[in-house]
C-alpha cells in the first residue's frame, strides 16, 4: 500500500453505538515482520466525528481492497507525528496495526 491510498475505516460511534464508516488518506504504512501499521491524518483535527469516536473506542476495523483487519487505534503526539510525516501533519495522527499472521477472512486480532 502506497501512501496516498486510501482505507475504510469502520468505527463506532461515540453516542449511538451504530457501526460507522469513513475513507481515509494513509500518510505512512508500514509492514515490519509480522505487523502492519497505517497512520492516517485528521484533515479537520480532533473535532472531526470518526477521531472523537475512535478516542471513545479505539477497537476499529481497517479495510484496505478486500482485505479487513481488526485493530486498536493508537493516537500520535504531535511531536511524533511531525516526526512521523512532517510539520504539516501537526496535530491528529491516528495509527493502527495488527498481526500479520492473524489474517483470516474476518480480519486479524488486535495488536
Amino acid at each position: 500500500m502506497a501512501c496516498g491510498s486510501l482505507l475504510l475505516l469502520h468505527h463506532t460511534g461515540r453516542r449511538t453505538g451504530i457501526r460507522r464508516q469513513v475513507a481515509l488518506e494513509v500518510i505512512a504504512y508500514e509492514r515490519g515482520g509480522d505487523r502492519l501499521s497505517w497512520t492516517v491524518a485528521a484533515g479537520f483535527g480532533p473535532s472531526s466525528a470518526w477521531y472523537q469516536n475512535l478516542r471513545h473506542s479505539p477497537q476499529a476495523v481497517v479495510q484496505s481492497g478486500n482485505r479487513r483487519y481488526t485493530t486498536t487505534a493508537r493516537f500520535l503526539s504531535r511531536a511524533a507525528a511531525r516526526v512521523t510525516r512532517g510539520p504539516w501533519l501537526d496535530t491528529c495522527g491516528v495509527s493502527g496495526g495488527c498481526q500479520d499472521d492473524a489474517y483470516d477472512d474476518q480480519g486479524c486480532s488486535p495488536a
